[in-house]
């Protein structure tokens, strides 16, 4: 099924990435049973501006077995599997540990080499490098811990052609552990489950596309081949294909963070300790270091930088404040502590326009990762790197006059698009090549979503609902149950789940079934206290999430339509602002079933527990340029993609969520909405 996967062609896309390394006890498995030469590769370890001596580097690939990240304990079945194995000779031998894993040592210029002698690698899995330990020059320092992605083992070949040189300094370290924080629960458990689908060729399951996207990532904000040559290893300031903004000076602030650490002794002095009781794996500072350790704090600098990914809006200010005022390794580069720790890279191109010539109100991820974007006028196609797959965007010779939604199918061959203004749903070409559109009769298109049967449905403004066929053809029309201007649209999972639509106009939600029949009790009150919503989503379990855009509150309703209680929940949502037209619209549920929120309202983008919780902090995860969040998605590498209704661009929270079965039509009818790929 390619649509649900990705090629090796596809995928050479990915060669250079990375993913996390250090924490705790770790006993992997070590493989016996690899396939390709990793090859010959060497590097420099640097700790701030100072080579790291005699640190003990490790080569990691990626668990298969079963998902780490956010929320899931470490543990034996995710693990990263150790590559290095017993050799003897030239300058860099390996030793084993005492869980009989085994490393190389870097000499007294920071320098380590690998020889292709004694590794490999199970073609389509993800390999890192993890450094622990070390003298950066004020002593022994085993909190040290910095990482590099190397990417996905080719089917033939070795990886090392792609990575002769590799650069590992805190840079490089901050970049991993956000690009890859939904498949870590530490620097040593990263993993996800069952990433390929065939060995010859090589194709990727969905998540296996996941991971290798979020290693492809890592290359997005640090180059790994060039740190040593440029003479100023920081992060980028925009991406390889040069559309994108990378928040550079966001990115080299935390490095220094992490060097005030690794440039210490080691977890007895403030340098560290202080770190690590404000990068908890739940986000809740250790107030008893240093004379009492607390269970949820990390040991090493790498795990420290996942938590911080896990928990960007947490400690912000404390974090900052423990890099040098002065004299900093990557230039003191901000002169006051970040809203937020978010790495929100911002993305231009692809047709995209901005308001006046269109609004952005749409987005969403097919099988494949890419993000689709309608914006009125035309449609735009992102890679899952943020690159444009056409510099006009599409419209396969339709005229677009008010595209305001899009939704890929399970298979990702098709794309559907509710036109408002032309009063017709129109399917392009995954190519973009050719589009065919069904008049609905009825002004005022809102939304399109798939149901698990593959028919498509959508409402309009005049209160109807319009079903069709996968072909487009339109099989009903169906009026009243307390449609009041209808805006959004969801489908409970399954071949016939029941659809959803909330009353932009009034405090109601209808509820139809399949076949067009009322669902007992619909129209349903939603809990709001003032007018609805536009957005809508369903999570695991069923159950419909609304968010309110005049107040910003969140409401729970169970699949039989009754308000959860506690719902609308106030806390983990916006506050502020002045936009009160459409300030909370749109919504989207990640693998962990944790709701999103984008808020033009806060001028951010919002995340509450499934229990209501903020986990996000009242003020969100800002973007880099001032927007009015809109449109919003989780990919499968749990990245957080939305939109603004006031600029041309497109945004990626990189890390920020859980990876997330994609496209929703796929998770409809495969009952995988809210979970992981």
């Amino acid at each position: 099924m390619r649509p649900l996967s990705c090629t090796i062609a596809s995928l050479c896309l990915f060669a250079s990435s990375l993913l996390i390394g250090c924490s705790g006890a770790f006993v992997p498995t070590d493989t016996s049973a690899s396939d390709t030469p990793v090859g010959s590769m060497s590097g420099t370890l640097m700790g701030g501006r100072q080579p790291i001596v005699g640190a003990h580097l490790y080569l990691y690939a990626a668990g298969t077995s079963a998902y780490a990240g956010p929320g899931i304990a470490a543990s034996t079945s995710n693990a990263s599997t150790s590559l290095l194995k017993s050799f003897t000779s030239g300058a860099f031998p390996t030793t084993a540990d005492s869980n009989g894993n085994y490393y190389v040592i870097t000499d007294s210029a920071g320098f380590w080499g690998i020889s292709g002698e004694y590794n490999a690698c199970t073609p389509g899995t993800q390999i890192y490098i993890y450094t622990v330990g070390g003298n950066p020059g004020a002593g022994t320092n085993s909190a040290a811990a910095l990482m590099a992605a190397l990417g996905q083992c080719p089917a033939s070949g070795s990886l090392a052609s792609a990575f002769p040189s590799v650069y590992i300094n805190e840079v490089s370290t901050v970049a991993a552990a956000f690009a890859m924080a939904g498949f870590a629960s530490d620097a040593t458990h990263v993993s996800s489950t069952n990433p390929i689908a065939t060995a010859s060729p090589l194709v990727l399951t969905l998540a296996g596309t996941g991971i290798a996207n979020a290693f492809a990532n890592a290359k997005q904000l640090f180059d790994i081949t060039n740190g040593l040559n440029s003479g100023n290893p920081i992060a980028r300031a925009t991406t390889p294909n040069g559309n994108g903004t990378v928040p550079q000076s966001r990115i080299d602030a935390l490095a220094n963070t992490l060097a005030t650490c690794i440039n210490s002794v080691g977890v007895s002095v403030a340098q560290c300790y202080t770190l690590f009781g404000d990068a908890t794996n739940d986000g809740v500072t250790c107030t008893t270091l240093p004379t009492t350790p607390c269970s949820d704090e990390p040991t090493d600098t790498a795990s420290a930088a996942i938590n911080i990914a896990h928990y960007p809006t947490k400690n912000v200010t404390a974090i900052f404040n423990q890099a040098p005022s002065t004299g900093a390794p990557y230039g003191n580069v901000l002169t006051a502590a970040p809203k937020d720790w978010g790495i929100t890279i911002s993305f231009t191109g692809g047709g995209l326009v901005a308001e006046g010539g269109g609004d952005p109100l749409s987005l969403a991820i097919d099988g494949s990762g890419n993000v689709w974007n309608a914006s009125t006028t035309v449609i735009s196609k992102f890679s899952p790197l943020g690159v444009p797959a056409s510099s006009t965007g599409y419209t396969g010779g339709y005229a677009f006059k008010l595209a305001g939604s899009v939704a890929p199918d399970a298979t990702s061959s098709n794309v559907w698009i509710a036109d408002y203004t032309n009063a017709a749903l129109v399917k392009l070409t995954e190519s973009g090549a050719t589009a065919t559109s069904t008049a609905t009769g009825s002004t005022g298109l809102q939304a399109a979503v798939l149901d698990g049967s593959g028919n498509v449905w959508t409402v309009a403004s005049a209160n109807k609902m319009f079903k069709y066929n996968s072909s487009g053809t339109l099989i009903a029309s169906y009026t009243g149950n307390g449609m009041d201007f209808p805006d959004g649209i969801a489908i409970q999972p399954g071949a016939t789940g029941t659809v959803w639509t909330p009353s932009a106009s009034s405090s109601a939600i209808t509820a139809f079934t399949n076949t067009g029949g009322t669902v007992t009790g619909s129209p349903f009150a939603d809990g709001f206290s003032t007018v609805g919503g536009e957005g809508i989503a369903i999570d695991s379990s069923g159950n419909v999430w609304l968010p309110a855009f005049l107040t910003g509150q969140l409401t729970e309703l169970t699949s039989a339509g009754a308000v959860v209680s506690g719902s609308p929940f106030t806390s983990g949502v916006p506050t502020g602002g002045t936009d009160a037209d459409g300030s909370s619209s749109g919504i989207a549920i990640d693998g962990n079933n944790n709701i999103w929120i984008a808020s033009s309202k806060g001028g951010a983008i919002f995340e509450a527990s499934h229990a209501g919780a903020e986990l996000t902090s009242t003020i969100g995860i800002t973007p880099n340029i001032t927007a009015t969040p809109d449109g919003i998605a989780v990919d499968l590498s749990g990245d957080i993609w939305y939109n603004s209704d006031a600029s041309a661009t497109i945004f990626e929270i990189i890390g920020a969520g859980v990876p997330t079965t994609q496209p929703l039509s796929y998770a409809v009818a495969n009952s995988k909405l809210g979970a992981r790929p």
